[in-house]
């Protein structure tokens, strides 16, 4: 059972928690072939306040890799799934 930790901004997080939780056990279902009623997700809303980032990043950055989705990412190598 894959045990997942979900972490962001409250007010990002909370309205999406449900359905990013589905998506997220949909993905680990069809891509790692685990059961489908082995779920085990826990979601930590923080606080905008209680974040701290570099001068030049905004909560933005830290979704996905580097704020990007992966197929909007270049990489100099493959990588494989």
């Amino acid at each position: 059972m894959a045990q997942i930790k979900i972490y962001g901004i409250d007010t990002q997080l909370n309205p999406i928690k449900k359905q990013l939780s589905q998506t997220i056990h949909r993905c680990v279902v069809e891509a790692l072939q685990f059961p489908k009623d082995k779920k085990f997700h826990r979601s930590f809303p923080m606080r905008a306040e209680d974040m701290s980032y570099p001068d030049n990043r905004g909560h933005a950055y830290h979704f996905g890799f580097r704020g990007m989705s992966g197929d909007e990412m270049f990489l100099d190598y493959k990588v494989e799934v």
